[in-house]
This record gives C-alpha cells, structure tokens and sequence, in this order.
C-alpha cells in the first residue's frame, strides 16, 4: 500500500510541475535549470548515502523528470542530456534507496531517446554486464538503468537480447547461490519498473522462480519469497 500511495503522490507531484514546467518558453532559461539540476546532482553524489537528504532528490528527480518531457527530441539539449545522463547512471550504481532508483529510471525513459548513439552503446554494455557476473552481486542502478532503456526503445528487445536465457542461466539448478540471488534481483527490477509489459516474459519463467521460492539453500529461498512476495 505505501508503495502505490509513493507512486501516486509522485505522478500528482510531476503533473504539477509538468504543467508549470509547460509554460516555460524553451530557451536558455531551461539550459539553466538542466545546469542547476546538473550541479544539485553532483554535489549530492559527494555526499556519504547517510547524509543525503532523500526527500529533497525525489523533488529534483521529478522536477528533472517533468523537464526532460517538455523538451523530449528538441535537439538544442542533447549535449545538456548526454552529461546528465552520465551523473545519473553514475548516481544509480551509488544508490541503494529502491524509490530513488524508481525515479532515476523514469529519468532514463525520457532521456534516452534522443541521445540514441550514446544510449545504445551503453545498453550493449549493460546487456554485457550482466550475462558476465558469475559470482559478483550485480549492481541495481545498472539494473534500473536497464530497464529504462528497454523501455524508452521497446520490449522487444528483451527478446532479441534474450535476457530471459540470461535470467535462466543464472537460476541453473547448477548456478550459484549469488547467482541465483542475480536473477531474483533482475526479475524483480523488471517486475517492478516494466509492468504489465513484462508479464509475457514473467510468465515464461514462472516454473523456474516457483523452484527459487522452495529452494533448499536458505538465503536462495528467503530471497526468493521476499521479492517475489505479491507479484
């Protein structure tokens, strides 16, 4: 219940600033806010994640959300984007906050169409990365920045990158238990950020995560029925 209450006072929030965002001519005055946005990212990334004052980033993120809407495939701002995009995704692999990182994938939605050149290359690596973890934990914003790219150039590309055979490689009977716990945190991610445009590929791996959920490795298990708990 608290998440989806989260999730509709942000989209009440972003309309408000949307429709105030709206009324601004495009011109240097929003060059100058991307710059502020830009210089409030940076110097909170310099803080310790104990410091940071949480409820402040989402104002940022969202008023950054609701701005990158507003000027989506108006050419003038790709460089602005390109940099931003850099100081969020270096943001995300910082981040353990799961509300901020939902945030900071809306913000790769919007931001990643009109800097495709940059973006796709950045997705191939992600796709990478992830196929060669073996036993190391992957990293949520990669994960959030993922998905956000998935989403801003179309599902179908979950399919032509078969992520799901990457997600069944890791959940092998034979894998390991980090392994495992790789694919739980991807499929959650996805369930999470993608919706309903994920549940075809959640469907094809119902079997395999039915086997997480009653594994016989403790932390498998209780990962498991933690993140899956709801679904």
């Amino acid at each position: 219940m608290k998440k989806n209450l989260n999730i509709s006072i942000f989209e009440i929030i972003n309309n408000i600033i949307f429709n105030l965002i709206n009324t601004i001519p495009v011109n240097d005055i929003i060059k100058n806010i991307l710059s502020s946005i830009e210089k409030s990212l940076n110097t909170i990334q310099e803080k310790n994640i104990e410091d940071i004052n949480y409820s402040n980033l989402k104002i940022i993120l969202m008023m950054l959300n609701s701005l990158l809407v507003r000027i989506l495939h108006d050419e003038q701002f790709n460089e602005k984007k390109s940099i931003l995009f850099d100081t969020l995704l270096s943001m995300a692999r910082k981040m353990e906050n799961r509300e901020i990182l939902y945030l900071l994938f809306r913000n790769f939605e919007y931001i990643s169409s009109d800097i495709k050149e940059k973006t796709e290359k950045i997705f191939e690596e992600l796709i990478e990365k992830i196929k060669n973890l073996k036993d190391n934990l992957v990293n949520f914003g990669d994960l959030y920045c993922l998905s956000g790219l998935i989403k801003c150039f179309g599902i179908s590309l979950y399919k032509e990158k078969q992520i799901n055979e990457i997600i069944i490689k890791n959940i092998d009977k034979k894998s390991s238990i980090n392994e495992k716990i790789n694919g739980m945190y991807i499929i959650n991610i996805f369930f999470e950020t993608l919706k309903k445009l994920y549940e075809p590929y959640f469907v094809e791996i119902f079997t395999e995560i039915c086997d997480l959920i009653t594994n016989k490795e403790n932390k498998v298990r209780e990962t498991g029925q933690e993140y899956f708990k709801g679904m």
